[in-house]
């Protein structure tokens, strides 16, 4: 195979057509939910998703590629960042500056590559710029997107998002009702973008969001090794069984990786450990929010216990401190959540809580994101990668391109802890 190459063949800034006015919407305050996610860790986080060829003409391609450009510019994310004075809290400015949109060409064909595991060339599909490890910027685009066609007529559609702006749900409900536009069809879970919420929800009347966001992001990847395991509709329903039959196919998946973890790193019997699950909050607020709300309302839950208990307990005791800690997350847990953040973060970087110390599980993503519906006309992708690289000990729970109730999750270890989790991870 000749060696990988990616040219980039244009990049244009995709605003708008109609500019907001001054008024309710043409500035939107970030949330407590927005601040905790750009203090607690995250860069811009990347995606790429490939569509293999369906013998189509290359003319054909840079029809869809010409729809995706026309249909692209949405508020917010064509906005930017404002900071009026310093100490305020920031704001999103519905500027219509505009969403950076790449095309580039691969010099090879899309079969050639092997991309069943994330692989480091990931990041040739990526128009980064300088956001991956940013601080506060205001010029700088909340999304930069990178269609690159391959010889084949296969497509890569590659896009790196700042997690301030948006959660995981609302990134699949942009990325979804954009290719539903691109195919002429109504966007069938329309926004709302009222992030007032503050002065909407008595449970956060007397919580103030620390308006500092000026940490310095530190790449905590360095020595990190990807993998992504698959458990297929048969191995969840193995587990179901082992953890005698209570739990959801993410709990189990869940418990059997954090399970698998602690042997691999040789925790000891009475070392405290935690996995810090994903949770869309918009139902479980005092007063829920729209499924279409857009922005971030996800927090984690906190599953504790020690390695002992986990591994002697299996899976019928593990399940039941992972469910657990899920179903009693309700609104006083969310208050108390965004409390205790804001006293444990003043004036600290969040770098500095222990977060590598492979002690702890951290989880992201879904398995319930709609990212094998992506459609742009080139029919539902062949897969869906992370290209982000994270820390020691976090998972990404995806859905799997099987469909059913498969998982797909993508860990980060040291290779040494890699090798040996991929032992203890199995389950036959």
């Amino acid at each position: 195979m000749a060696s990988f190459e990616v040219q980039e063949r244009q990049v244009s800034m995709i605003s708008p057509e109609k500019k907001l006015e001054d008024g309710h919407c043409s500035k939107l305050p970030f949330t407590a939910f927005d601040i905790m996610q750009k203090r607690s860790s995250m860069p811009y986080l990347q995606r790429v998703c490939f569509f293999e060829s369906k013998g189509g003409s290359s003319s054909s391609n840079e029809s869809l590629i010409e729809r995706m450009k026309a249909c692209l510019a949405f508020y917010p994310l064509a906005g930017r960042l404002e900071i009026q004075n310093e100490g305020d809290r920031p704001m999103i400015s519905c500027s219509g500056t505009g969403v950076e949109f790449c095309v580039a060409d691969a010099n090879i064909s899309l079969e050639e590559l092997d991309y069943s595991q994330p692989r480091p060339w990931f990041s040739k599909l990526i128009k980064r710029g300088n956001y991956e490890f940013s601080g506060l910027s205001t010029n700088i685009p909340f999304i930069t997107i990178q269609v690159t066609e391959f010889r084949c007529g296969g497509v890569c559609v590659a896009w790196s998002f700042d997690h301030l702006v948006m959660d995981g749900s609302s990134q699949w409900q942009f990325m979804c009702s954009w290719s539903e536009i691109c195919r002429g069809l109504p966007i069938s879970r329309p926004p709302t973008h009222d992030r007032f919420l503050e002065q909407q929800h008595e449970q956060f009347s007397s919580i103030t969001p620390t308006s500092s966001l000026s940490c310095v992001f530190e790449d905590v990847s360095t020595g990190m090794e990807a993998k992504i395991f698959e458990f297929d509709d048969e191995t969840i329903e193995r587990l179901k069984f082992l953890a005698s039959g209570r739990f959801s196919a993410f709990e189990v998946v869940a418990s059997q990786v954090w399970i698998a973890l602690c042997k691999a790193r040789g925790l000891p019997a009475s070392q405290k450990t935690s996995h810090q699950l994903p949770l869309n909050c918009r139902s479980r607020l005092s007063t829920p929010l729209p499924a279409g709300y857009f922005g971030n309302c996800v927090l984690c839950a906190l599953a504790e216990s020690t390695a002992g208990e986990l591994v002697t307990g299996g899976l019928p005791f593990t399940g039941a401190v992972v469910h657990e800690a899920i179903t009693s997350f309700k609104k006083d847990e969310i208050r108390s959540a965004i409390a205790i953040y804001n006293e444990d973060t003043k004036g600290s970087n969040p770098f500095s809580k222990g977060v590598t110390d492979g002690v702890d599980t951290w989880g992201g993503s879904s398995p319930r994101f709609p990212m094998y519906s992506l459609d742009f006309g080139w029919g539902k992708p062949a897969a869906v990668r992370h290209a982000t690289k994270l820390w020691n000990g976090f998972c990404f729970y995806d859905p799997s391109p099987r469909g059913g109730k498969a998982i797909e999750v993508t860990v980060f270890l040291p290779p040494e802890t890699m090798a040996k989790f991929s032992e203890k991870v199995k389950t036959n």
